[in-house]
């Protein structure tokens, strides 16, 4: 018969009770890493589903209108962006009817209090990008408006290194002067296009990227260089005319013009600028590279690596490249 010593359970030892703790933190450690990469992976397909929305906004517009929007436009001081045109496209058909779209000032919430109102707060869930760390909105005035992750793509700067060039160009903007707008793409300022006037055709050309993360300067101080930073996603442009005769040297909120690296996380570079550059570069909380708008509704995702000369003539309405 067993005795009451030898049905006794035996408990772990210190040492092994010490092994199974190292094993599950060695299992942690491997699962961490694969649930964070899962979870950006859904995240960076929310991302490219947000662009899709844009881009087929985009395409109804032009199907009810027969043109593309204006990128950004001048009434007043300052007129409003492309992003109150597609609003519809986004099902926000009740802000856009209430909107002031011809108004002096109407895209700055701060001179334009009617529309202030209106987009005070309002969330349009396909304009920002589920893996951006960027505050999504800021106060405009007493007003709180949103801060896309996506920005306009107006065409390239001449880049001698790639052998692009590029003649529809200004010098831009204040507060500095070395930057470079361009109206070689699709979503211009002050002037609208057709798709008829896309030589290149809609899959071959960038529309929309990202620019949803901040840039380092010298001292190591972060900066925001997302399109609607500071007066948010309704701000047009002050300055008139089409490059190249645009004229003001003022910023186009909402547009950017290729000119550098996908990634490029230096700020001290020539037309980056916090408020707002017209070079700002396409920047992403992604592991690798960003989300890109074709203008036929399709999404891409670019590679830190893709050459800058390529981009340039992707963000190209009509430099007969192919395809990238």
């Amino acid at each position: 018969m067993p005795t009451a010593s030898s049905l006794r359970v035996r408990g772990f030892t210190l040492v092994e009770l010490l092994v199974v703790i190292a094993i599950i933190g060695v299992l942690v450690g491997l699962l961490l890493p694969a649930l964070q990469s899962a979870r950006e992976t859904v995240r960076r397909a929310s991302c490219q589903n947000n662009l899709h929305q844009v881009g087929l906004a985009l395409l109804n517009y032009e199907g009810s209108y027969k043109h593309l929007p204006m990128g950004a436009q001048q009434v007043g001081a300052a007129g409003h962006s492309w992003w109150v045109e597609i609003l519809p496209g986004l099902e926000q058909q009740a802000a856009y009817a209430r909107y002031d779209k011809t108004g002096a000032n109407n895209g700055y919430a701060l001179l334009h209090v009617k529309n202030g109102q209106v987009v005070d707060g309002m969330h349009v869930s396909a304009m920002m990008c589920p893996t951006s760390t960027l505050e999504p909105f800021l106060f405009v005035g007493e007003y709180r408006l949103m801060m896309p992750s996506y920005v306009g793509v107006s065409g390239a700067a001449p880049h001698d290194a790639s052998g692009f060039s590029e003649s529809r160009v200004n010098v831009c903007c204040v507060p500095k002067t070395d930057g470079v707008i361009a109206a070689g793409g699709v979503l211009l300022p002050n002037a609208a296009l057709k798709l008829s006037d896309v030589l290149d055709g809609t899959s071959s050309t960038l529309v929309v990227a990202e620019t949803s993360e901040t840039t380092a300067d010298d001292y190591g101080l972060m900066w925001r260089i997302d399109g609607g930073h500071r007066p948010g996603w309704t701000m047009g442009t002050s300055g008139k005319g089409t490059p190249p005769n645009f004229f003001g040297a003022v910023p186009v909120w909402n547009l950017a013009t290729v000119r550098h690296p996908i990634n490029t996380q230096q700020y001290n570079l020539p037309g980056v600028e916090s408020d707002h550059g017209a070079n700002n570069p396409f920047v992403s909380g992604h592991p690798g590279g960003v989300n890109g708008l074709r203008l036929d509704g399709s999404v891409s995702f670019l590679a830190d690596d893709f050459d800058v000369g390529a981009l340039s003539r992707m963000a190209t309405r009509d430099d007969s490249s192919p395809a990238p």
